[in-house]
């Protein structure tokens, strides 16, 4: 029987990384001066750094494999600012203290290192500091910066919640989409998307150009998209390409009720993550390697790593099909239903690639260490590409680098644990217990 009232969990402030140094120096002690580890190897080419890591890390792997659970804030019942209602984004200031948008509540909640609560920054609605749905959260500074994906705009707090500034993202008339994805030094990083000529023709397969800008002055670039209306991009002092890429393969269906795309099963999809220095880390996700990218965007090191790629068999597509075949012999066939069941079925026609990717999403601290989800090593691939009904509680494995590329391993997350922001041996995130209670919580790693 569960016990109410509050179920907060303190322990000491976020690690200033003493145990993990001193655990990297306990290793090292018996080296001989200046030996490089063999699992690790530096080299320059033409100005980029070239970062290879073996199969091992530099730290014990039992260490890895149970992070300490250090801090946990939420409550079943009791105080309301300790009960959380979809949290989403959570982001870290200077002095430790924690940003949790919760979403189903509409306001952005903030705690003290100690996981005391602070305070909360704004309120479910519609005017000046009021949201909808708060879904990112960026902290620079003494300003507190919040996006609200369903208002589409955002907002500038100072971090006693007073209202700064609001940039509005809907632009009408112009078919340029600006979604906002991290400030840097000197402005922000956006997405940069044309919402033209978007339609998917049955049968065939396209790559999506995804596009990200430099915007020094976010106002002025959402009036220069006004003024343009749907003549072109605004002009090179307002943005500065930064980025590029293509997205995932997605194959165009029709269904019995509309046309759609969706992507073959284990699709790898490139991933990238953004620190507070303005360095732009990018994989490709299909094969192990992770790009850095400096502030001005010149590419300034490559990171990899050896792993062992794991093939996708059909006994792994043959589960999926039994997924669809047990779900849809079951469910209503109202609504959408069909198309559902279609989309469902005919994806498991689709040419896929050979292996699991080996990496899906990456998460970088203010100081630039790495935090790289391994999908390929999910005890059961089929739950990546099978996301109807109750989200499973799976075990995530990441491996961790430090801000100079070195493995320290693989981190074992428990169940339920969904990553938000981390250190070099944090990790902050939502944990789910049995009953689908969310808490924000904070693991450790390394002491």
């Amino acid at each position: 029987m569960r016990t109410a009232g509050p179920q907060l969990r303190v322990a000491r402030a976020f690690p200033r990384l003493p145990s993990l140094a001193a655990a990297l120096i306990g290793l090292t002690a018996c080296a001989r001066p200046d030996a490089t580890p063999p699992e690790f190897t530096t080299t320059d080419s033409a100005g980029v750094t070239i970062v290879r890591n073996g199969a091992t890390g530099a730290l014990p792997q039992h260490v890895l494999d149970s992070p300490r659970v250090s801090l946990r804030i939420g409550t079943v019942e009791g105080e309301p600012e300790l009960q959380f209602f979809r949290l989403w984004s959570m982001a870290v200031d200077a002095e430790d203290n924690i940003y949790a948008a919760d979403a189903g509540h509409a306001e952005v909640r903030v705690f003290d290192a100690a996981g005391r609560f602070v305070r909360r920054i704004g309120r479910k609605g519609q005017g000046p500091g009021e949201f909808a749905f708060p879904s990112m959260i960026h902290v620079t500074g003494d300003t507190v910066v919040v996006l609200d994906g369903q208002l589409r705009r955002m907002t500038a707090f100072t971090r006693a919640g007073d209202v700064l500034t609001t940039w509005s993202l809907n632009v009408p008339g112009s078919p340029v989409r600006v979604s906002p994805v991290a400030p840097v030094p000197g402005g922000w990083l956006a997405w940069s998307m044309r919402t033209e000529g978007w339609s998917y023709v049955p049968g065939v397969t396209r790559r999506d150009t995804i596009r990200v800008v430099r915007i020094p002055d976010m106002q002025a670039a959402l009036d220069a998209l006004a003024r343009a209306g749907r003549t072109a991009d605004p002009p090179a002092h307002v943005w500065t390409d930064f980025f590029s890429w293509e997205r995932g393969r997605i194959v165009g269906t029709r269904t019995p009720i509309f046309e759609s795309a969706i992507p073959p099963l284990w699709e790898p999809e490139p991933v990238y993550a953004i620190d507070a220095r303005g360095f732009f880390h990018f994989s490709p996700a299909a094969n192990y390697l992770i790009e850095s990218y400096d502030p001005s965007g010149k590419l300034v090191r490559r990171l990899t790593r050896e792993y062992t790629p794991v093939p996708i068999t059909e006994a792994m597509v043959a589960r999926y099909r039994d997924k669809v075949r047990a779900h849809w012999d079951t469910a209503s066939m109202l609504g959408e239903a069909p198309a559902g069941k279609y989309n469902d079925e005919i994806r498991a026609t689709f040419e896929h690639v050979p292996t699991l990717p080996p990496i899906g999403r990456l998460l970088v601290s203010s100081a630039g260490a790495l935090w790289v989800e391994r999908i390929d090593l999910v005890p059961d691939p089929v739950v990546l590409v099978w996301t109807r009904g109750p989200s499973a509680q799976r075990v995530s494995k990441w491996d961790v680098f430090d801000p100079a590329g070195r493995l320290l391993g693989t981190v074992t997350l428990p169940p339920g644990f969904s990553p938000r922001a981390v250190g070099e041996d944090w990790v902050l995130g939502i944990l789910r217990d049995e009953l689908d209670v969310q808490y924000v919580a904070r693991l450790e790693i390394g002491g």
